[in-house]
C-alpha cells in the first residue's frame, strides 16, 4: 500500500512540474502589446474657410498613411490611414520602431526623417506628425 502511495506522489509530482514548466513558458513568451496613436498636421497654406481643409491648405490631414517600421527602418510592421480628422491609432507588440516623418531641409527640399518610437505593453504612446510644406 505504501508503494502505491509513492508511485502516486512521484506521479503528481511530474504532472505537477509539467504543468509548471509549460504555463512559465507562455508567460515568458507572451508579448505584451500597446498602442501607438496621434494626429498628423499638415503645415501649409491657409485656405478660404469655405474649402474643405485638405492639404495644400493647413491644418488635419485626412488618409494619410501612418506606415511603422522595424527599429532599423526597413521592414514594415504595420499601416493606417488618418481619419478625417488626421487622428490615428495602431496596436503593436511592445518594442521600439521606426517612422519616417516628412519635413523640410534647409533648401526647403522634402526629405524623410527617421523617428523612432517605443511601445511598452498596456500603454498609449502617443506621437504627433506635422507634415511640413514648403510651400508658404
Amino acid at each position: 500500500m505504501k508503494k502505491n502511495y509513492f508511485f502516486i506522489a512521484i506521479a503528481i509530482s511530474v504532472i505537477a512540474i509539467i504543468i509548471l514548466f509549460s504555463s512559465s513558458d507562455k508567460i515568458l513568451n507572451s508579448k505584451k502589446v500597446g498602442m501607438l496613436e496621434g494626429t498628423v498636421h499638415f503645415s501649409g497654406v491657409a485656405c478660404a474657410p469655405d474649402r474643405i481643409k485638405t492639404p495644400p491648405c493647413d491644418g488635419p490631414y485626412p488618409d494619410y498613411e501612418v506606415i511603422v517600421y522595424d527599429k532599423e527602418g526597413k521592414i514594415t510592421i504595420a499601416k493606417t490611414r488618418t481619419d478625417q480628422n488626421g487622428y490615428y491609432q495602431i496596436i503593436l507588440n511592445e518594442g521600439t520602431y521606426t517612422l519616417y516623418v516628412q519635413e523640410v531641409d534647409f533648401n526647403m527640399k522634402p526629405v524623410s526623417v527617421p523617428k523612432e518610437i517605443l511601445i511598452f505593453g498596456d500603454t498609449k504612446s502617443t506621437f504627433n506628425i506635422n507634415i511640413r510644406s514648403s510651400i508658404r
